[in-house]
């Protein structure tokens, strides 16, 4: 298996392709790990409150440790 894919390997079935995108859930895109800068920069754009932007960040994007990067941004 792939490093980059291991941390994906628990919830396997849990993703699917909707529009070309990967998703995991329902609605949370997987962000490969060269966009993730850009994804958040974006988020946070978008918003005025830090804690309104981690929390559409948590509802709409996801990778490893997702959480803990927003976090720290």
């Amino acid at each position: 298996m792939p490093a980059d894919a291991r941390p994906y390997w628990s919830f396997k079935e849990k993703i699917h392709e909707a529009d070309g995108i990967p998703q995991v859930r329902s609605h949370e895109m997987i962000v490969s790990e060269r966009l993730r800068p850009d994804m958040l920069n974006r988020t946070h754009e978008s918003h005025s409150e830090i804690e309104k932007s981690k929390q559409r960040a948590r509802n709409i994007l996801y990778w490893p440790n997702v959480n803990t990067q927003i976090t720290l941004v």
